[in-house]
């Protein structure tokens, strides 16, 4: 289990999950309207929110956002729901049917294309990514990318990382190839938005050369679709 504060009040939490050497990463952010990213497995989220706890009191926090449906992300939902009933759970429209599945307890809102709100002095905006799969979202908290399981360069374990990762770059766009042309589109979305840190839901959390990465992969994804 790891902790690690990424930037002001915003902190990660990564935990091993399964078997194998996968870690998932989890997000708090401690504003005047606390917020988590994701609430992570069935197995894990005792710890999780045991951690948030004691970070952030269970019943200051406002929000959950859910950025994908899928188990390891958000499987430990019902938990959560029936420890924290008053927050607002925020998701795409394309994950309402796939989380509502977990538990019929959960209020669940659907966030729309550059939906924006506030966390106290933090304005959120979300985006539809498309990446790994159709119904996930990149969620923009002040100069912070959060981004699910793309740009998830590494399964085993989390840190901060500022050193040059263009060539697993590389290797994670050719894993989404077939959909080259929605990711340029979608990362095109981002243009007008200072992302300084890259925080997924596996693996490291990217600082510098952000752009430097966010133009590579436009560039791959350009050039995959001029030769297909």
């Amino acid at each position: 289990m790891e902790k690690l504060l990424i930037k002001d009040n915003i902190c990660l939490f990564t935990e091993r999950y399964g078997f194998s050497n996968t870690y998932v990463n989890l997000y708090i952010v401690k504003d005047e309207e606390p917020a988590l990213i994701n609430v992570g497995p069935p197995e894990k989220v005792q710890d999780f929110l045991d951690f948030v706890d004691s970070y952030v009191p269970l019943r200051d926090i406002k929000y959950v956002f859910l950025l994908d449906s899928e188990r390891e992300h958000v499987g430990g939902i019902p938990l959560v729901v029936s420890r924290m009933p008053g927050a607002r759970y925020i998701t795409s429209y394309l994950n309402y049917d796939l989380i509502i599945n977990y538990t019929s307890d959960i209020k669940l809102e659907m966030m729309r294309e550059k939906w924006k709100m506030k966390l106290g002095k933090k304005e959120v905006r979300f985006f539809e990514a498309m990446i790994p799969t159709p119904e996930s979202l990149f969620l923009y908290i002040d100069g912070i990318l959060f981004t699910g399981s793309a740009f998830a360069l590494d399964y085993k374990g989390a840190n901060i990382d500022d050193s040059d990762r263009s060539r697993d770059i590389e290797e994670l766009f050719h894993m989404f190839r077939r959909r080259a042309h929605k990711i340029a589109e979608y990362m095109g979305k981002l243009e007008n938005f200072p992302i300084e840190i890259i925080a997924p839901a596996h693996g490291p959390v990217l600082i510098g050369r952000i752009s430097q990465y966010i133009e590579q992969w436009k560039n791959l994804s350009n050039s995959y679709k001029e030769q297909n």
